[in-house]
């Protein structure tokens, strides 16, 4: 959480984490890995979409969404391509959120794709924090239902 926090191209994240509580989860001592979208993946979003996450009245809501975006456990790109070379076809993560992520390869590059379809792109792989680790995203996981 603490590199979350201090990375202003995370502001966003760091606000709804914030909102939630899920920043003293993701503070603890517990080991986690965290798709981190930058803030103009949020910017990017359709108009509307992310103001039906932050509405105070919605706060469940905005849980899930997040924890669509949180695995448990240290999982890094080189695990990610282990788990790939054993199956044909993207290996299915699921997420703290209920939420599964198909992970794919296309050549060097590590993708996720949510439960809409969207492909999601690793833009910083692997940044090892004491508790887990952050795989910087170009784009913001949606849950699919």
């Amino acid at each position: 959480m603490q590199m979350i926090a201090s990375s202003p191209e995370h502001s966003t994240l760091a606000a709804m984490l914030q909102t939630t509580g899920l920043d003293q989860t993701l503070a603890g001592n517990g080991m986690f890995t965290v798709f981190a979208p930058v803030n103009s993946a949020f910017s990017a979003l359709h108009p509307g979409m992310l103001d039906q996450y932050t509405n105070p009245a919605k706060r469940a809501e905005l849980t899930r969404f997040l924890n669509c975006h949180i695995l448990l456990g240290r999982i890094d790109t080189a695990t990610l391509r282990r788990l790939l070379a054993v199956q044909a076809g993207p290996y299915m993560i699921k997420t703290l959120g209920g939420c599964y992520l198909g992970v794919e390869a296309n050549g060097a590059m590590i993708q996720l794709r949510d439960e809409r379809g969207t492909v999601v792109s690793i833009l910083a792989p692997d940044l090892r924090r004491s508790n887990g680790e952050v795989q910087v995203i170009d784009k913001v996981l949606i849950p699919g239902n």
